[in-house]
């Protein structure tokens, strides 16, 4: 697979004053802006797999090219922050490790790490999402006994409150494979959260209306039939994401896969 369909790009608009944007550059971030915000500027997150080149960049397009990480505890790249910022008549550029998004008590880093259960780690593990304070570093991964399988997570969306990512699992008797988007919190990366949590009950209705529509394989057994109802077309309110297609950031979910075809990601 070309290098050009494993790049997610990640945006968040703030306003810095140009002190700020200097500081930014050399990693050190204020805790909170001391001046109002003189100069305005774009934070742009990505996700460069090992080997990219920026012209796999240029050329992405995201609505015809889909990736989802491979299972691997190996990095197979790593996350960059890019502040774009304007001072007067030119435009400045700067480069930073990992995740950086602006919350109410400052900049935050956010990334990833491997834990590993305590038998068997190398078919037992899990790729975790992790959140600190600019400055901070986060603890070591724990050993966690209730890791069963292999798993990894690719971020493609992070914010002030919260991260949005798929989460690519294999294990089970007989070798199964799933991929699955999810939103979690920055404060508390631990819990998956529905839709209504986050974007609220008019578009958690919206979400309602949309899995009993797609829920149409659902057939009442006759009687004397020995048989459940087709029930395969249904999804789990936690099973959404955030992706960015175009310009412009887009929710969708995801509805089990059955034998209609229309059983997909919307």
């Amino acid at each position: 697979m070309s290098h050009g369909t494993r790049l997610w790009i990640l945006i968040a608009l703030v306003s810095l004053g140009s002190a700020d944007a200097q500081q930014l550059g050399t990693a050190k971030i204020p805790a909170v802006a001391s001046e109002p915000a003189a100069d305005r500027g774009l934070l742009l997150g990505i996700y460069f797999p090992n080997g990219a080149t920026w012209d796999d960049l240029r050329n992405y397009d995201a609505q015809k090219q889909k990736w989802v990480p491979d299972v691997s505890m190996d990095p197979q790249g790593k996350y960059l922050t890019f502040w774009i910022s304007r001072s007067g008549g030119s435009v400045k550029i700067q480069a930073i490790e990992g995740l950086l998004v602006p919350r109410a008590t400052g900049f935050w880093h956010i990334g990833t790490q491997i834990a590993t259960a305590e038998e068997h780690p190398e078919s037992n593990f899990d790729e975790e999402i992790w959140a600190v304070p600019a400055g901070e570093k986060p603890g070591p991964p724990k050993s966690d006994s209730e890791i069963d399988g292999r798993s990894v997570r690719l971020i493609t969306y992070a914010g002030p409150e919260y991260v949005a990512y798929l989460f690519h699992w294999e294990g089970g008797a007989g070798a199964w494979e799933y991929v699955y988007p999810h939103v979690t919190s920055v404060a508390d990366s631990t819990k998956d959260l529905s839709l209504e949590k986050v974007l609220g009950p008019v578009t958690g209705a919206q979400y309602k209306r949309l899995a009993k529509s797609m829920n149409h394989m659902i057939d009442v057994a006759k009687e004397g039939e020995d048989r459940d109802p087709c029930d395969c077309c249904t999804g789990d309110p936690t099973e959404w994401g955030i992706s960015h297609a175009g310009d412009s950031w887009q929710v969708y979910a995801r509805f089990h896969y059955g034998t209609s075809s229309s059983c997909s990601q919307r």
